[in-house]
């Protein structure tokens, strides 16, 4: 069943429906859902934790994750109505137990080409990875071309584009290592690019959508939950989102919007036990 739930301060899907706009340079951004005009021409600040990857296939924490959903992009997106919109894919056709993807014309951030070799590849990190293993586990692909590959389902499965959100990497991208042997983030085609400092994301000017406004984010490292409520208590995080999943509700004085989540929420109940075998009790 869907839940609504408190989503503190702005969602970064929000950062994400605001960047394409063409306002100039330090002039304010009329937002209806928030009431307030925004700035968001001088760049923003946003929370993470250095210590966790911001590879996405590896990152632990929900402020990495969301982080590299401006790094890395995905062949669609799911948007409000759990429909799916194409990001990376140019068209999706589902028919049985296929679903078939042809890329649209789109580069990496190092001026590379986006391919269906890239796709695959991270297709398998996704299937053995903790984030995106559950969804995936019963579907396959086969490369028809350099821009079309072909998903198979185990079963027919009209929503088999839904499943599409995982993101997409350069191959062989997430083995990069620096000088001093440290894992490097993966190289992605997403609206930004993060330094090589990890302070900071710059906008992908190779980016296949276009320009975008905000044209850096300064990146704030909250290792723990005290320095998180810290750096949103002070304002040194500008925006900052939570499903309420780990039970903690910071103090803050921001604005609050609300957003939906598709967790189904269930009890279980052994029957086994003597005390659950009564009605009264289960209900």
């Amino acid at each position: 069943m869907k839940k609504r739930i408190a989503a503190l301060c702005l969602c970064i899907t929000l950062l994400v429906a605001f960047v394409g706009c063409g306002k100039q340079k330090g002039q304010p951004e009329e937002n209806s859902d928030l009431g307030q005009s925004v700035y968001i021409g001088d760049g923003i600040s946003l929370a993470c934790n250095t210590a966790d990857s911001f590879n996405p296939y590896k990152s632990a924490t929900g402020l990495n994750r969301l982080i590299c959903s401006l790094l890395y992009d995905a062949l669609v997106q799911v948007d409000n109505e759990y429909n799916p919109v194409n990001v990376l894919a140019e068209s999706i056709t589902v028919e049985a137990e296929t679903c078939t993807v042809k890329l649209k014309t789109a580069s990496f951030s190092d001026g590379t080409a986006v391919t269906a070799e890239d796709v695959a590849y991270s297709f398998n990190l996704a299937k053995n990875s903790a984030n995106y293993s559950a969804k995936l586990g019963g579907m396959d692909l086969k490369i028809s071309n350099d821009k079309t590959i072909v998903f198979v389902s185990a079963k027919k499965d009209i929503y088999a584009a839904n499943l599409l959100t995982f993101p997409i990497i350069k191959k062989g991208s997430d083995l990069l290592v620096n000088q001093d042997n440290v894992e490097q983030p993966p190289i992605g085609s997403g609206r930004y690019i993060i330094n090589a400092d990890l302070t900071g994301l710059t906008a992908n000017e190779k980016y296949h959508s276009g320009a975008v406004t905000v044209k850096n984010i300064r990146l704030i490292n909250t290792p723990d939950q005290e320095a998180l409520s810290h750096a949103i208590e002070i304002g040194a995080v500008d925006m900052y989102y939570t499903d309420l999943s780990d039970c903690n509700i910071l103090r803050m004085s921001g604005e609050r919007v609300n957003t939906e989540l598709n967790n189904l929420v269930y009890i279980g109940v052994n029957l086994d036990k003597a005390i659950l075998k009564s009605a009264y009790m289960r209900h």
